[in-house]
């Protein structure tokens, strides 16, 4: 039997929910398995809006999407 265990969304979207996450993996699959982990919480909106505000055209717009994007991932890392 295979188990896959997938995070996503909120339940990667802080250093915490991280290692409860973390925390999960290592009771459900002590031996090894398969885990996914998606877009932290937040990523794909602001990919979107970035992506919203270069097509009308807004590169401040844009790369201050971009921007939040960097510091956020740098302050869960």
């Amino acid at each position: 039997m295979i188990k896959i265990l997938k995070f996503g969304g909120s339940s990667v979207g802080s250093a915490e929910a991280l290692r409860r996450a973390a925390g999960i993996v290592r009771e459900e699959l002590p031996a090894g398995g398969l885990v996914v982990v998606s877009a932290l919480k937040g990523t794909t909106d602001r990919i979107l809006e970035a992506a919203a505000a270069a097509g009308r055209g807004d590169l401040p717009a844009a790369q201050g999407q971009l921007a939040a994007l960097r510091d956020h991932h740098a302050a869960v890392a």
